[in-house]
């Protein structure tokens, strides 16, 4: 099971335990059958678009946090910073250039991947 699933899988058994539901509970407020449920929590089964809007209903939470934490969407660009220092330091330290500057750097960083892109097919 990748990374992701996992922490999705984690972070559903943690929801379902908050809230006292059983897999079968789950499955009978998403309007699913309970092995489909059992499959995704075993994981053996990757939550479909239409199951993770269903689970966010049920849960009371946004589709784009259940849709997010199945790797079906891509990950905020706030948690991505928040778990990179570098990250972090690079965005913090850009709020306070100007525009133009803002728009040199962005020139430079662009240029440099593509630089790396290049050098690491060869």
């Amino acid at each position: 099971m990748k990374q992701m699933e996992q922490d999705f899988v984690t972070w559903l058994n943690e929801e379902l335990k908050v809230r006292d539901w059983s897999q079968s509970e789950l499955a009978r407020r998403c309007g699913v059958t309970a092995p489909a449920i059992n499959r995704i929590l075993s994981g053996q089964r990757t939550p479909s678009t239409d199951i993770c809007i269903s689970i966010a209903r049920a849960l009371g939470v946004s589709p784009e946090n259940v849709l997010r934490r199945a790797g079906i969407l891509p990950r905020a660009f706030e948690e991505l910073v928040e778990k990179d220092p570098d990250l972090r330091e690079i965005v913090n330290l850009m709020r306070g250039l100007s525009p133009a500057t803002r728009h040199e750097l962005l020139a430079y960083v662009r240029f440099r991947a593509a630089s790396e892109a290049v050098s690491t097919q060869d």
